[in-house]
């Protein structure tokens, strides 16, 4: 029978991000107090705390930036992005963005609040940055919701309570990577002039790597990270693994095949000196004593198997159950096929007896010490 064993290559170290996956979530906005920010027109904050370590497209910070204008960043220096959004992704600053509502705002004005806390407990914490501004034009257009970034699995979540962009000023929701090359936004909300009302989005990053296993005869697929392998001996199995960015990794892993058969069966036939009954027949000793319910046991052995040179060592030991009319059966493992060995019976009421000479062992030997 030919078994197959799972083989598993997970890479490690730091994530490789090929981009994110957006959907729709519900809308359920966190709650929490906020350390609030002082924003005027046109401004980007100085580095605030996360409170862990954040994974954004393959790079890890633990500090970030808000632009007055709708969106927070990971980058120094990062420029405010006036004076209306920026279809994504694009090379031009600013570049390594998340982005709630990126257009004109001012949070200077009509009671505005800019916000952000850390909540939850490691490794479940989430930074939540809140918006409550509306646009350069005025309070006609609402600028409301939360940027939330959860530590489990680096992805985040953008919770609006509203967004509405005046006619001619296009607002961009979404992520962009450090050098503008890669962006994933939800489907209408790309430097687009759109209304949303209670709704939310989550992105979750995602990575690909590529897979080559060899050799590949005997796997149901050579080319996924976890393959099922069937080899009929030992093997040595190789895994290459290529990232996103071209790196490659090697790695071996040894998978040891043992044959396994149905071992070696032995038919013997021997009497107990002292327990005979009659011609060919022992008195039945285990029933009688009440160790057996069965009228035909006469009392247990032990069968050994003897290498057949000197110091005649013991090989193999099985304890076996003699019926009265002398048969027992016992079965050793495969290892014992094809090999000559002295047959040896021991019990508790009779003399040591060893079989004349080896006996070659077959899958079902059958050996006689009644007979000379």
């Amino acid at each position: 029978m030919v078994h197959s064993v799972q083989l598993s290559a997970i890479p490690n170290g730091a994530l490789v991000v090929s981009g994110y996956n957006v959907v729709g979530i519900t809308y359920a906005p966190t709650s929490g107090s906020g350390t609030a920010v002082s924003l005027t027109d046109d401004v980007v904050t100085g580095a605030l705390p996360i409170g862990f370590n954040f994974n954004f497209y393959g790079n890890t910070y633990s500090n970030f930036y808000i632009s007055s204008n709708g969106f927070i960043g990971f980058s120094p220096g990062m420029v405010n992005g006036c004076c209306q959004g920026q279809n994504i992704p694009n090379p031009s600053d600013p570049d390594n963005l998340i982005a709630f509502a990126f257009n004109d705002l001012n949070p200077s004005v009509n009671a505005s609040v800019v916000n952000y806390f850390t909540t939850g407990t490691t490794p479940n914490q989430k930074l939540v940055v809140n918006y409550q501004t509306y646009h350069y034009n005025g309070t006609a257009y609402p600028m409301k919701g939360q940027i939330v970034l959860l530590e489990n699995d680096n992805s985040i979540e953008i919770h609006t309570d509203s967004i509405v962009s005046p006619a001619g000023n296009v607002t961009t929701q979404g992520v962009e990577n450090a050098n503008g090359t890669l962006a994933t936004t939800f489907a209408g909300r790309n430097a687009t002039v759109f209304t949303v009302y209670n709704n939310a989005v989550r992105f979750t990053p995602y990575s690909t790597y590529n897979y080559a296993w060899t050799p590949s005869a005997t796997m149901n697929n050579a080319s996924i990270a976890a393959p099922k392998a069937a080899p009929t001996s030992t093997t040595n199995f190789n895994v290459i693994v290529t990232d996103p960015n071209g790196c490659t990794s090697a790695q071996t892993v040894n998978v040891i095949v043992n044959v396994c058969g149905p071992g070696s069966g032995l038919n013997l036939r021997a009497f107990i000196e002292g327990l005979r009954a009659g011609p060919g027949v022992m008195t039945p000793v285990l029933y009688n004593s009440g160790e057996s319910t069965n009228p035909l046991d006469c009392d247990s052995i032990t069968i050994e198997l003897h290498n057949s040179t000197t110091p005649f060592a013991l090989v193999y030991s099985v304890d076996a159950l003699l019926n009265i009319n002398g048969y027992a059966s016992a079965n050793f493992p495969v290892g014992a096929l094809g090999n000559s060995y002295y047959i040896v019976v021991r019990s508790r009421n009779g003399i040591e007896t060893w079989s004349k000479l080896p006996v070659l062992m077959s899958a079902s030997t059958v050996y006689d010490l009644t007979t000379p």
